[in-house]
């Protein structure tokens, strides 16, 4: 009897581990019409309670011929009990004209104090003071990494978030 109760006992607590770490990398080829228009990879890691997100753009084929453009997007911060808490959010895309970037920082609430942006090589530092009460969330990649939390969580895509990038 008492080796059928450690038995089960032991198959409860194997079953029971706290997953803290997750990764997913998808890599896709986007169409538009019969032209094949570019290349999209999405890579995402939280573990210890962080993640990371990371996506890239490259246009392909006749799309790069005509507007050849490369760009790279990309999230960290802590994942709470609800929600996600953003610390930095970088981009930067480079044209057949201009390399352009941006940087946004968060302060330890999750809300944007300061942008950084730059354009070839001129670069621009903006306080954000203005940033609206109802704004939850100041990148798009955060909102990824909050969809993709909660899919796993519960299996569903539902989700809402006011997006805030630093200017509107």
């Amino acid at each position: 009897m008492f080796k059928k109760i450690f038995l089960f006992a032991g198959m409860a607590l194997m079953s029971a581990q706290i997953v803290t770490a997750a990764e997913l990398k998808q890599e896709m080829d986007v169409s538009v019409g019969v032209f094949d228009a570019a290349k999209v990879s999405l890579a995402y890691t939280e573990a210890n309670g962080v993640f990371d997100i990371t996506s890239k753009v490259l246009t392909q084929n006749l799309f790069d011929t005509l507007y050849p453009f490369e760009g790279s997007y990309k999230s960290k911060g802590q994942i709470l009990t609800k929600g996600v808490k953003p610390e930095i959010y970088e981009t930067q895309s480079k044209t057949r004209r201009h390399i352009r970037g941006k940087t946004i920082f968060y302060d330890r609430f999750g809300k944007p104090y300061k942008r950084v942006s730059f354009k070839d090589k001129k670069q621009n530092m903006v306080r954000i003071d203005d940033v609206p009460e109802t704004a939850d969330a100041a990148d798009l990649q955060s909102v990824f990494a909050e969809l993709l939390i909660n899919f796993k969580q519960t299996g569903g895509c539902a989700l809402k978030r006011e997006v805030y990038d630093g200017k509107k």
